[in-house]
């Protein structure tokens, strides 16, 4: 009596729920002595965790956690990259910019990757990151259900019990909320003091440090974030994503190694790629790039090569 994509659909569901179930159980099954052989992850955070009253999460809630980490902290996180490293490797000049930002502030070393340099210093990546998002939300659309009566700013009704939906995908490139150039790949938006270089031409500041840290500072001045309700890859208000900030981290500091270490450039001919529908909003076919390690500095990145030929790489994952 069910149809069968919804029976499909629900097998995939009860395979993931047994796989997580399982890795739950295993990991309550541990001993010390095991669990002191490897490195601790977030299901011994969250297994360990004490609400004010003592209580600890059952293995349902367990299992809850464990899916939501796989399927929200992981999917969208690799998605977003693999569009801003397409967005990059079709735009030399904004690589170049993101590759001299990163050269300059951290100066080839992984250990000044932090969280504060992450959050603060480096303006430019963090546009470009959220540029990527705007352009190719990994969640590109979200419904809701009214739970009462309302009535909206511009005075629509709304009735308990109706949904509503909208599509991250259409706001982030409505040319009236972000101007004529709204499907175009433009960090600079992101940037408080973006005036004084035209998008994509490396501001000509002399280079100065900052007293407190020791680092260079970025020539990109500061990152200018937007509201909620505009920019709403995160969602917003009450229902803002609580893994925002740590998303962030993880995708500012992977292109950040990536790019200190590598040069990316897309494969001969490589098609524009097209989205395929789902929960999460993937590329269609794998993104191959040709990629070379670093030694020639930031240039290597705008198109001049590095020393020895690339081999393809496949940055996205294939889905069937």
């Amino acid at each position: 009596l069910i149809p069968g994509r919804w029976r499909k659909h629900r097998g995939c569901i009860r395979i993931l729920d047994e796989h997580a179930a399982k890795a739950v159980r295993n990991r309550r099954a541990e001993t010390p002595e095991q669990a002191a052989t490897r490195t601790r992850d977030l299901l011994d955070h969250f297994i360990n965790y004490k609400s004010e009253d003592g209580t600890m999460l059952t293995d349902r809630e367990l299992r809850d956690v464990f899916v939501n980490f796989m399927m929200a902290g992981r999917d969208t996180t690799a998605q977003a990259l693999i569009w801003q490293f397409y967005c990059l490797m079709v735009n030399p000049r904004i690589m170049k910019n993101i590759v001299h930002e990163i050269d300059m502030v951290l100066e080839g070393s992984t250990d000044k990757i932090t969280y504060e340099v992450l959050m603060n210093e480096l303006p430019y990546v963090k546009a470009v990151l959220h540029e990527t998002l705007r352009l190719h939300p990994p969640v590109s659309k979200n419904v809701k259900q009214a739970v009462d009566d309302d009535i909206l700013p511009d005075g629509t009704r709304i009735y308990k019990g109706e949904f509503i939906g909208y599509s991250n995908w259409c706001m982030g490139r409505n040319k009236a909320v972000w101007g004529v150039d709204a499907e175009l790949f433009v960090p600079e938006r992101w940037l408080a003091s973006s005036d004084a270089s035209p998008p994509g031409v490396i501001p000509s500041i002399p280079l100065t440090t900052n007293p407190t840290t020791g680092r260079h500072i970025s020539p990109f001045g500061k990152f200018k974030p937007e509201s909620q309700f505009k920019f709403i890859a995160f969602n917003a208000g009450p229902r803002l994503c609580l893994g925002m900030t740590f998303a962030q981290l993880e995708a500012m500091s992977t292109t950040c190694i990536l790019l200190q270490r590598y040069c990316f450039k897309l494969t001969p001919g490589h098609p524009e790629p097209m989205v395929k529908g789902s929960i999460t909003l993937p590329m269609k076919e794998a993104l191959m790039s040709l990629v070379t390690r670093r030694v020639d500095g930031p240039v290597c990145v705008s198109g001049s090569g590095g020393k020895s030929a690339g081999q393809g790489v496949d940055l996205g994952q294939r889905e069937e």
